[in-house]
């Protein structure tokens, strides 16, 4: 194997022995095979580590740890400790690549040889049923281009985001240390704080409307049965205040505000309680009317989120044709 690949590709494992050989498949079947395969399995109490015994491959290395990290951030951080390649990639052990998506980065590289983060859309399984993500539903029949740092803010507020950790790629000499995921400090929604991070670093990023992933939201996982938490969007903000400009720190902490309302209901949901009051985090100023309604609305009783959340789906509906308006 090439002892510097092109690629890197970080998959953390706990607990995945229905899917892992299918997701680590589809990258071993990639069209473009200058990679390596960097498995990271958190100690399993299913047959995960069996599943794994079964591959073997010369582009596949194992690294094992001692105890389970919420969210893989701890694994996926260790990956990138020990990754050799020049650009790195993850995906998640119950989700798939499609055939081409390590040949559509190595393309829009060449592509965009001065960019050093890119990413691409995504097909989404939940509920029986299959879309693309809002995102690239909503640029449908573009080119592939070049957004900033304020675009992802607004899109990630007005719309839906255009990253997803099976999406993401980027240059390993972007960071500083291997410490991109938030381990220890949060135990979901911590990719997104990476990549607020990782885009405020290199300002830009190249998006694709050509598909790259297919995730699979009825698998119980991290994303339904973790809890979020409200401090890390703060600590995200502090963090990058003095880093960017004042109109994207204002889309910032709007964005923080809708981070720490899904933070605050899916803590009552999952907890009873959440570790904040709304009142006490939101960002009022650049956001009065969003932060009025959704603080009110936590001091429903918890059976109102029924409600909240088919009310949540409806908006969701309309995101696109409000955008444009």
């Amino acid at each position: 194997m090439n002892e510097m690949p092109f690629f890197s590709v970080i998959v953390p494992v706990y607990n995945k022995e229905e899917f892992v050989i299918r997701a680590l498949n589809s990258v071993l079947n990639q069209s473009f095979n200058d990679f390596e395969l960097l498995v990271v399995c958190d100690p399993s109490t299913d047959r995960s580590q069996e599943r794994l015994e079964s591959v073997s491959d010369p582009r596949i290395r194992i690294f094992h740890r001692n105890q389970p990290g919420p969210g893989g951030y701890a694994a996926r951080n260790l990956g990138i400790e020990k990754s050799r390649g020049t650009w790195l990639a993850f995906l998640d052990a119950d989700d798939i690549w499609l055939p081409n998506r390590l040949l559509q980065m190595e393309q829009l590289i060449n592509t965009f040889p001065e960019e050093k983060l890119f990413t691409c859309a995504y097909q989404i399984d939940a509920l029986g049923r299959q879309r693309q993500d809002l995102f690239s539903q909503y640029f449908s029949g573009t080119l592939p281009c070049i957004f900033t740092f304020q675009d992802y803010l607004h899109y990630s507020v007005k719309l839906e985001k255009p990253f997803h950790t099976n999406t993401v790629t980027f240059r390993r000499d972007l960071l500083i240390d291997s410490k991109l995921f938030p381990a220890g400090q949060a135990n979901r929604s911590g990719d997104l704080y990476a990549w607020v991070k990782l885009i405020a670093a290199t300002r830009t990023f190249v998006w694709t409307p050509e598909v790259g992933a297919h995730l699979y939201k009825d698998i119980i996982g991290v994303s339904m049965t973790a809890v979020p938490s409200i401090s890390l969007n703060l600590r995200m903000v502090d963090e990058l205040a003095s880093a960017v400009s004042s109109e994207e720190l204002r889309w910032l902490k709007k964005y923080a505000n809708r981070l720490m309302r899904v933070a605050h209901f899916e803590q009552v949901r999952l907890k009873g309680r959440a570790e904040s009051d709304l009142r006490k985090v939101f960002f009022w100023r650049v956001d009065p009317f969003y932060c009025t309604f959704w603080y009110a609305v936590s001091c429903f009783p918890p059976s109102a989120l029924v409600f909240l959340k088919w009310l949540k789906a409806r908006l969701r509906g309309v995101a696109g044709r409000s955008l444009k308006s």
